[in-house]
């Protein structure tokens, strides 16, 4: 499989990386803060209509996403694959357990149950079959999404790997000038400092 080069149409994959890694961080921070409020500090917040065991496990495993998350953006910052990879682990472990639960929640109980007793004697079927059609269109969306963040965080890695968005001929070129004269000279006049320098370029090299 070929890792793609860009997202949404034209940005690049460290953007679109960060934008997902931060906006899981901030998920994982809203679902503990609504869980401790509802639970620990008696506090109606969001999530009231969950039941509290639901609650607690989502609590617990955000919780456990946070030292991934934290990995991830050092890995993105310092451009590392290994804790990004470690992050793409407990995100697919994420969507898988996502998905489990919106299968369950649309098909194993019952759309329809949903639906007001008003309909029960006019317009049932037409209604249970609109609900019906709109879950399956939701679930293959949420499948089609998920799916394409996962890809975007493995293209991500391994476009690390492989070296293809590293530091470019012209990045390197800038960055030599800073430490040596427009014409090759160095900077530095003394022969211990050019030494000095010269090392440092070849490990940064």
């Amino acid at each position: 499989m070929r890792p793609m080069t860009q997202v949404c149409c034209g940005c690049s994959l460290q953007f679109g990386v960060q934008t997902i890694v931060f906006a899981h961080l901030g998920w994982c921070l809203m679902w503990i803060w609504m869980v401790t409020c509802n639970i620990i500090l008696r506090i109606p917040a969001m999530a009231v209509g969950v039941n509290r065991p639901q609650q607690t496990v989502n609590a617990m495993w955000n919780l456990a996403g946070l030292p991934f998350i934290i990995m991830a953006l050092w890995g993105l910052w310092h451009r590392v694959d290994v804790q990004v990879r470690l992050y793409l682990h407990y995100l697919v472990v994420s969507f898988s357990m996502h998905l489990v639960l919106i299968i369950y929640y649309l098909f194993v109980q019952d759309a329809c149950s949903l639906l007001p007793s008003t309909l029960k004697y006019n317009g049932l079927a037409f209604a249970c079959g609109v609900v019906r059609g709109c879950s399956i269109g939701v679930l293959l969306f949420t499948m089609l999404v998920q799916y394409y963040i996962g890809y975007m965080v493995w293209s991500w890695c391994e476009d690390v790997r492989a070296g293809i968005s590293g530091k470019g001929l012209g990045a390197l070129y800038g960055k030599r000038q800073q430490h040596y004269g427009a014409v090759g000279t160095p900077v530095h006049h003394d022969a211990e400092s050019v030494a000095v320098d010269f090392g440092r370029q070849g490990a940064a090299y």
